[in-house]
């Protein structure tokens, strides 16, 4: 049996909308939750009128997912949630041409950061301890474990491999 999709809407009560696409929609509404910091005009939304703010709806069940990507555009231009609304592009996953992501690494290959960039990176982690600092030879694993228990973990590996 083919897998079909949802598109979905979220809005605010001003009526301002997000539109999207989803195989499981509760499960795409956790992550939306889990990813509200994620600086999206969407998520700072919810950041700054809550989660509980966001209205969801189903505006299309059993959508064959070849077909998903042209009713969720279809969804954003019937909204204008592009231009006016909380969607970042017209939908269907990309709007850009394999050419633009060429062009992109091309203009981009070789560049390297100024000195004053640099300097700068260097001068925002003065003074911070390093994130291993502390855990040479140590596995995250063996975090946190007595001290029983680990020496019997550091014998059974001289025994193992000498």
């Amino acid at each position: 049996m083919e897998q079909k999709g949802i598109i979905y809407r979220a809005f605010l009560s001003s009526g301002i909308s997000y539109i999207g696409q989803t195989v499981d929609f509760e499960k795409r509404k956790k992550r939306h939750y889990y990813t509200r910091k994620s600086g999206s005009p969407f998520h700072n939304a919810i950041l700054l009128f809550g989660w509980e703010s966001v209205q969801w709806e189903q505006l299309e069940t059993d959508v064959p997912i070849n077909e998903m990507n042209s009713r969720e555009r279809y969804w954003i231009s019937f909204y204008d949630s592009c231009e006016n609304g909380l969607n970042e592009t017209e939908g269907g996953h990309c709007c850009r041409s394999k050419e633009y992501y060429e062009h992109l690494s091309k203009s981009l290959s070789g560049r390297t950061h100024s000195t004053e960039t640099k300097n700068k990176i260097a001068a925002s982690h003065k003074g911070a301890p390093h994130p291993h600092k502390g855990q040479m030879g140590r596995r995250a694993w063996n975090k946190g474990l007595t001290k029983e228990t680990d020496q019997r973990v550091a014998a059974y590996a001289k025994s193992r491999w000498g």
